[in-house]
């Protein structure tokens, strides 16, 4: 950014148009909307002006970047999905082998700036109160637990840090009793209708 402003006026006017009518078109895409064609065309037209120079700085061959550890900020994620290089976020633990959740490549249906993803295939992820265990209402803040294969066995020669991180619990209709690993993150989220996780806040680790 800080080299588009010692570009001339009239080309950071057409990178700020570029990037005005591809946040546009990529809201159209999150939401699941159909892009109008002249939107489209445009964002076609700026990606071969604009957008395809600044990704020829970082080398020309770099078509989507995993994000993980930290949450990206919302500016980041928009920028770099405005110019075609998609992040895709994902959380895990080392005790998780180590993902949890990841974002698909396709902005809308498996992926949402700011979301962490969905559950990988074989996981099942909830929501739950720390103290009871019991799932929150969407939108609740509560501890991510996760149940799987890819969760570890337990920490070797700690049964009391074991008693600490899992439990059994039921959370369908099935009857089975699944064994749950707490990963310490109380956040406040909403699990959307489609399976994305979206952590809103951390509020603390448990």
């Amino acid at each position: 950014m800080k080299n588009i402003a010692k570009e001339s006026p009239l080309k950071q006017k057409l990178f700020h148009t570029a990037l005005a009518n591809a946040r546009k078109r990529n809201t159209y895409r999150e939401n699941g909307q159909s892009v109008p064609f002249l939107t489209e065309w445009t964002h076609g037209l700026f990606d071969k002006l604009v957008f395809s120079k600044i990704r020829a700085k970082l080398g020309g061959n770099l078509q989507c970047m995993a994000s993980g550890g930290a949450a990206a900020s919302k500016p980041v994620l928009e920028f770099f999905e405005d110019i075609n290089i998609p992040i895709m976020e994902g959380y895990g633990l080392t005790e998780t082998a180590p993902i949890i959740t990841v974002g698909g490549y396709e902005l809308g249906s498996s992926r949402r700036l700011g979301c962490v993803g969905m559950a990988l295939p074989h996981q099942e992820v909830r929501i739950v109160c720390p103290d009871t265990n019991k799932e929150m209402p969407l939108g609740e803040d509560g501890e991510i637990c996760v149940s799987g294969p890819n969760v570890m066995i337990g920490y070797r020669n700690n049964q009391k840090a074991n008693e600490e991180v899992f439990f059994h619990q039921c959370y369908d209709n099935s009857g089975v009793m699944k064994r749950f690993f707490r990963t310490g993150k109380h956040v406040m989220c909403q699990i959307l209708i489609h399976g994305l996780i979206y952590t809103l806040q951390v509020i603390k680790d448990v």
